[in-house]
């Protein structure tokens, strides 16, 4: 995950998942669907940040369960780290 300060009102979010790394394209959508409903769940206690999600090789064959409670855990660790104000 990548993360940089933007000048917006609310976090904005985006994708690198790369076809070389999951190939099947319904593990692709999968994955931004499942980070897409987490996120607006949570955009409004995340802070101004660009959100980026990087896909790493076999993160598919984990079950939907856990792929929602890791995403939860990232925002949780972002919530954590920047909400204190950047200097």
């Amino acid at each position: 995950m990548l993360v940089v300060k933007n000048n917006c009102k609310t976090a904005r979010l985006g994708f690198a998942i790369a076809k070389k790394n999951i190939k099947k394209a319904t593990d692709r959508n999968l994955i931004k669907r499942i980070i897409c409903e987490s996120f607006i769940h949570n955009v409004e206690t995340l802070p101004n940040f660009d959100i980026v999600f990087l896909a790493q090789k076999a993160r598919t064959k984990n079950n939907k369960k856990q792929m929602r409670d890791d995403v939860e855990q990232l925002w949780q660790k972002l919530r954590q780290k920047y909400s204190k104000p950047l200097v």
